[in-house]
């Protein structure tokens, strides 16, 4: 069957064509790149079906397609096989030309003079494929170029773009620089697309996240669309995959650009102008991904009209943030401006192929480059905030770890919630001793002095007492205005010691007039608590639970009956080591616990 039709459309090639013919003059001696665009004959019925003379001869510009053309008073469907022949006319050059024939579709063969030069795809058997070729041609007076195109699975089939005449030299010079070209920015565009996937990995910023995988669907896009590289790596038979590829790495990765924009400038609500628009392309994606071209390119129009809008509201968005000084947007303006400019160069020279390299890609790496730009701008600032936070923080801890034991922290440094720290169960208790200080007679003072003075008085009361606390290892738990309650984890000794410097440390400011003649009543009480956060998941603080706290500052009130510097309960004193407790001594009740003092004036 193959041999029969290679045979018929031999025999068609050396027919005589009816009408008159359609040519171009080129200049073959100069050689210089020219498009063959223009005015070609069109045999608008399939000729593999009907005979030349039946055969109704159409002019039709190139490029363009055959669809919802008229043909002996019907319509022609997108579907079937059709030729294109054009005269070139010009001096003999047998050498040093060449012809480029771009993709048709969606297969196609061409001769040159009766000679098969290309081909793209199975023409006859309906297997599409995309595959634009540079081929040596000898140049006669009267060159006679046809392009058999057949269409299988697109939308529009038809000769979508002008074959270029030219010297060889130069064509295929064009040709790798494009191809080096694509090559390099579809390359830059994956590369940005993995840097920030890596990137959002790391740090978990979803700006990394939407910007990534927008920059690796518009790398595939250049790869397909571009000099279409998949085409000439792949096989005829992934036709279908990348004719897929080509749609999804625009529709698709559309809609990431568009959440990332919207999450940049903080615009959180959706309205129905964003939403029908987005749903378009989603639909127009899936369609795509479950599809045939044949039928999802019958809705292209709607998902482009669809594109074009969201791209219009982002560039409101982008502007509109741009007039209100916030921050970034005028980089992504900028971005917006390369694309836009790209776009409409582009869309100014499709109809004509020109044979320099598209700008579009261009566009794209310009944009997605401020992109990145402006979120790496963003996180080295929230980094710098984020290290002065730290090291606020650091010294904030290293304040609260003199204050607090190492049990402490496995609640301030671990992330577990306000809920979980409710069941202190889970927590082990810990012994400790407790100390509370207080002034005798200071609200006498206070009650003649102004706020500023009695503020001054306190600070040096605890100017003196505090020092003697740090240094035996205490922690400050709460300052009570002219009292001070503390504990200790390194043993009842050393309370009792920090509590003899106390005193002595005031009695040298009285002595030396620094302050006004007090005294200072020190209780030392033993227990067992836990430490757990105490509040909401607004606000919480690290406390110590424990009844020896409220029953220390109940003991301090010895020291008055008793007129003792320092008292202390049976459970401290039995936390005595052999020779603190011999300095020792009981000294009565206050209520149901036994008070302990000092043998002697230590003070």
């Amino acid at each position: 069957m193959n041999v029969i039709g290679f045979i018929f459309i031999f025999i068609l090639l050396n027919f005589n064509l009816l009408g008159s013919e359609t040519y171009k003059i080129y200049d073959s001696k100069d050689g210089r790149i020219e498009e063959l665009s223009g005015d070609w004959e069109f045999h608008c019925e399939e000729f593999s079906s009907t005979t030349e003379s039946d055969k109704e001869i159409k002019i039709i510009s190139i490029p363009s397609s055959w669809r919802d053309s008229e043909c002996n008073g019907e319509i022609l469907s997108a579907k079937g096989k059709f030729r294109y022949r054009i005269i070139i006319k010009g001096e003999t050059r047998e050498k040093g030309l060449s012809l480029f024939l771009p993709v048709a579709g969606t297969s196609m063969i061409a001769y040159w003079n009766g000679r098969l030069v290309h081909s793209a795809g199975d023409f006859l058997n309906g297997q599409p494929g995309f595959k634009p070729a540079t081929v040596p041609i000898s140049f006669e007076e009267n060159n006679e170029l046809i392009i058999d195109v057949a269409n299988y699975d697109d939308r529009f089939g038809g000769l979508w773009y002008a074959p270029i005449i030219g010297k060889t030299t130069e064509l295929r010079s064009i040709r790798r620089t494009r191809l080096v070209i694509d090559l390099f920015l579809s390359g830059l565009l994956f590369f940005f697309g993995i840097y920030t996937l890596l990137v959002f990995i790391n740090i978990r910023n979803s700006l990394f996240l939407l910007i990534g995988l927008f920059s690796l669907g518009i790398s595939f896009r250049n790869m397909v669309e571009g000099e279409r590289i998949f085409h000439i790596i792949f096989s005829t038979d992934w036709w279908y995959t990348l004719i897929a590829i080509a749609h999804l790495s625009i529709y698709l990765s559309f809609p990431f650009l568009y959440i990332f924009i919207k999450a940049l400038f903080k615009i959180k609500k959706w309205r129905w102008w964003e939403i029908i628009p987005m749903g378009v392309i989603i639909l127009y994606s899936l369609l795509v991904l479950f599809t045939k071209p044949t039928f999802y390119t019958e809705f292209l129009n709607y998902a482009m009209f669809s594109l074009f809008t969201m791209v219009i509201i982002l560039l409101v968005f982008t502007i509109r943030a741009t007039i209100k000084g916030q921050s970034n947007a005028k980089y992504i303006l900028l971005g917006m401006f390369f694309l836009v400019c790209a776009g409409i160069h582009d869309a100014v020279r499709f109809a004509s192929f020109s044979y320099s390299f598209e700008l579009v890609p261009i566009g794209l790496l310009a944009f997605v480059f401020m992109n990145i730009f402006v979120i790496e701008r963003r996180e080295r600032k929230l980094s710098v905030i984020t290290e002065k936070l730290e090291h606020r923080l650091n010294e904030k801890l290293d304040t609260v770890k003199k204050l607090v034991p190492k049990s402490a922290f496995k609640f301030i440094e671990s992330s577990i919630s306000i809920e979980d720290l409710e069941d202190i169960k889970n927590y082990d208790s810990f012994k400790f001793t407790t100390m509370f200080a207080d002034l005798r007679g200071f609200t006498k003072i206070s009650e003649t002095r102004s706020p500023e003075e009695v503020l001054l008085f306190i600070n040096n009361f605890l100017k003196r007492i505090v020092p003697p606390i740090l240094a035996e290892g205490g922690h400050i738990l709460e300052y009570q205005g002219d009292g001070i309650l503390v504990y200790f984890t390194t043993g009842a000794e050393t309370c009792l010691i920090a509590s003899i410097e106390m005193q002595k440390a005031l009695r040298d400011a009285i002595s030396k007039q620094e302050l006004p003649d007090l005294e200072m009543g020190i209780a030392l009480h033993a227990g067992k608590g836990v430490f757990t956060l105490l509040g909401n998941e607004k606000r919480a603080e690290p406390v110590l639970v424990s009844p020896a706290i409220s029953e220390v500052q109940d003991l301090e009130m010895a020291c008055a009956k008793f007129s003792l510097p320092i008292v202390f309960s049976v459970g401290f004193y039995e936390c005595l080591g052999l020779e603190a407790m011999s300095e020792s001594r009981y000294v009565g009740n206050l209520g149901k616990t036994h008070i302990y003092s000092l043998k002697e004036n230590l003070v």
